[in-house]
């Protein structure tokens, strides 16, 4: 599957930036994307099962 089709990288870059004037940060991500990842969530659970 191509990353486009699941991530719209100008999108998230604008509402980080609309977000972030919240706070005065222009910068960086919100980490929902990161979060909800099947495959982030199947390392984090390796991890905390004390596999490599």
């Amino acid at each position: 599957m191509d990353r486009d089709d699941l991530l719209d990288a100008f999108a998230c870059k604008k509402a980080v930036a609309e977000r972030g004037k919240v706070f005065n940060v222009t910068d960086g991500t919100c980490g929902v994307c990161i979060s909800v990842c099947p495959w982030t969530k199947r390392y984090v659970s390796r991890k905390e099962a004390g596999c490599p």
